[in-house]
């Protein structure tokens, strides 16, 4: 038997005796997963102008996620005609090539990559030329032109092109931002301006870092990247920060700063450096020297990004960021209504000293501007369905909380769900589930050994394990 094979063996078994806790987390993870997908979806696909792309992008997404599927699955997942899901997976296994295999069995297709790099280099080709993305992107750098401009641009009517631009119109009033069309730009405030950025290209990117100089801005920041999780002690990803701080420089540079942020931040040494060396390396890779409002508003978002794995990162974090902007009483008041099997000892101040860091948090990005809170509406679905009783007793403790945290009311059900996925997580954690489970293994002593390693190697840390013996 090979190593894979006994992996697999083992995880049969640790599936079949443990599959309660282990499948509710797996299933739980995944739903989550396909819940951001959904919003992927709903968000860029909207902004595509090409059918046959949005139809390709659709089934490939599906492809993706599920790696094999019948024709008619992906037609009801996608909406799709059933015959036009077989001649679209004809087109896309020519134009991707050898660089993904889409093979068709007696279950329907299977699909994987065979090239990632390349093959998501042609998956952006296929949006990067498509008008709306074009002009989103021109929008960001600040190379604004009109209707007609870019109606001889795409070869189109000028009607079509305003047709094209006004068909988003619903996606920016979820952001309270407009289109304005002489020149074509995005009006409203600036933080929700930059907020509808990040989630266009990061948050539910189509395709990996589309559109984006990845490259050039990664290149910048890399040698300041391992101080993000280390000397600054954030959470925050590498992908997450630079395209918070690329769409700061090119909203800025082309002179839409943020309001002034009036705080009282005394920045350690290390932060000082790390600020004035990211300023200095800005002018030089893009000759614009950002201005320290900026710089503050960057440090506020990096510092916001919480762990819950590290209590006296937290408890540092708490002291430096309060300033009496959050009563941590609230996080115990909250702790007993939400659930008193967290308020046992150790525990309890554990899990308290998160939620006072996810409350501090909440309030610093409230002060970057109210939609800063926001998530997605599949999410607050999602969770809607699968925490229903904690969703309902967080959200009726905020409101009636609110008057005394500084974090608005606009967006309070982002909260709440942000507050319970978070509370949850703490709980996958810390709170200890052990099962006892038993092994009967028969046949090679050598293979029987191997697989009791494998059993003590993966489980015995948490679990209760017994091995036993037939009796004849």
């Amino acid at each position: 038997m090979t190593r894979k094979a006994m992996d697999s063996l083992v995880c049969s078994m640790i599936l079949s005796q443990d599959r309660q806790i282990f499948l509710h987390n797996f299933t739980r993870n995944s739903f989550i997963s396909s819940v951001e997908g959904k919003h992927m979806e709903n968000l860029q696909l909207r902004f595509l102008t090409n059918k046959q792309t949005i139809r390709w992008l659709s089934i490939l997404d599906k492809l993706e996620r599920g790696r094999s599927c019948s024709a008619k699955q992906m037609s009801d997942s996608t909406r799709i005609s059933t015959r036009t899901v077989i001649k679209e997976m004809k087109d896309i296994r020519e134009f991707f090539g050898d660089t993904i295999e889409l093979t068709t069995n007696n279950v329907g297709y299977t699909f994987k990559e065979r090239n990632y790099k390349r093959y998501n280099t042609l998956k952006r080709q296929l949006v990067a030329e498509d008008p709306l993305f074009v002009i989103m992107k021109s929008i960001l750098e600040g190379e604004l032109h009109t209707v007609e401009e870019w109606a001889f641009r795409f070869h189109v009517s000028e009607s079509t092109m305003k047709r094209h631009i006004l068909s988003v119109v619903p996606v920016l009033e979820e952001y309270e931002i407009q289109f304005s069309l002489t020149p074509v730009d995005l009006i409203g405030p600036e933080v929700n301006i930059r907020k509808f950025f990040k989630d266009f290209y990061y948050e539910v990117e189509l395709t990996p870092h589309a559109l984006l100089p990845f490259e050039e801005i990664q290149e910048m920041v890399f040698h300041l990247e391992k101080a993000l999780r280390t000397t600054l002690e954030t959470n925050i990803s590498p992908t997450d920060f630079r395209y918070f701080l690329y769409i700061m420089i090119q909203r800025s540079s082309s002179g839409r700063n943020m309001p002034a942020i009036e705080t009282q931040f005394v920045y350690s040494e290390i932060e000082k450096t790390f600020l004035t060396t990211l300023r200095t390396n800005i002018l030089k890779t893009y000759q614009y020297e950002i201005c320290d409002n900026e710089l503050t508003i960057l440090y506020i978002y990096i510092m916001a990004q919480r762990k819950i794995t590290q209590p006296e990162v937290e408890l540092n974090y708490c002291k430096r960021f309060n300033a009496q902007l959050f009563d941590e009483g609230l996080s115990r008041e909250f702790l007993k209504i939400y659930d008193d099997r967290l308020c046992i000892g150790d525990l309890s101040d554990k899990v308290t000293l998160f939620l006072s860091s996810y409350f501090i948090s909440t309030t610093w990005m409230y002060k970057l501007g109210e939609i800063m809170n926001k998530t997605s509406s599949n999410v607050i679905d999602f969770c809607r369905e699968k925490f229903a009783k904690e969703y309902a007793l967080t959200l009726q403790f905020l409101t009636e909380a609110s008057d005394n945290m500084d974090i608005g009311e606009k967006y309070l059900e982002d909260i709440a769900v942000n507050l319970v996925l978070t509370v949850e997580a703490i709980r996958d954690i810390y709170v200890r589930n052990p099962h006892k489970i038993a092994f009967l293994l028969e046949g090679s002593f050598y293979v029987r050994r191997v697989i009791e390693a494998k059993v003590l190697r993966y489980l015995s840390g948490y679990h209760e394990i017994f091995f036993r013996q037939l009796r004849s």
